[in-house]
């Protein structure tokens, strides 16, 4: 299987129509025109949900205190 990286500024419409020559010329399975990459899922969605509730409920790890507690595991 290969990755092919697309531009960063390329829109959904752009996407489908690339998808739709590599589709034509044999490169990708019937499955793969369905797929979209700006689809979130379910667990997405809920780990945005939890991020959004930790921040109103500041429910937040500072860099200092992510860094010290780093030093410590490394240290054991």
């Amino acid at each position: 299987m290969y990755t092919i990286q697309l531009g960063k500024n390329t829109s959904l419409e752009q996407y489908k129509m690339a998808i739709r020559v590599l589709k034509a010329i044999g490169v990708l399975d019937d499955d793969t025109e369905n797929y979209n990459p700006f689809e979130l899922t379910e667990e997405d969605l809920l780990a945005i949900s939890k991020s959004d509730e930790d921040i109103k409920e500041k429910r937040l790890t500072g860099n200092k205190e992510v860094h010290k507690e780093a030093k410590e595991i490394c240290i054991k």
